[in-house]
């Protein structure tokens, strides 16, 4: 079912001391994947229900962060999306992108 507005409240409260702790920003020497699975934690805990893409894609992230780990230690998922994430940030800023449900 959904949550009460005391429930997303704490969810809510919880996500942004994760990522207050985890995830301090670009360049920041930040674990995507541990970040990913702190959220994937917080979802169960919480009961929360997301659609089965993001789930999908979420895993995909721990994939793709734990390959590239794997084969450059030294890389940084977060800090090599920076280009890719601003250039989102200024296009959707901008009110140029739409999400439609299908």
């Amino acid at each position: 079912g959904d949550l009460t507005a005391q429930q997303k409240l704490a969810f809510t409260r919880d996500v942004i001391q994760l990522f207050a702790q985890k995830c301090r920003g670009y360049r920041t020497d930040v674990d995507v994947g541990e970040v990913l699975r702190g959220i994937l934690t917080l979802i169960r805990r919480h009961h929360v229900r997301i659609e089965a893409n993001y789930a999908t894609l979420v895993v995909n992230m721990l994939c793709v962060e734990g390959l590239a780990n794997r084969v450059c230690p030294e890389y940084n998922l977060l800090d090599a999306s920076q280009p890719l994430l601003m250039g989102y940030k200024t296009v959707c800023g901008a009110g140029a992108c739409t999400i439609s449900k299908t």
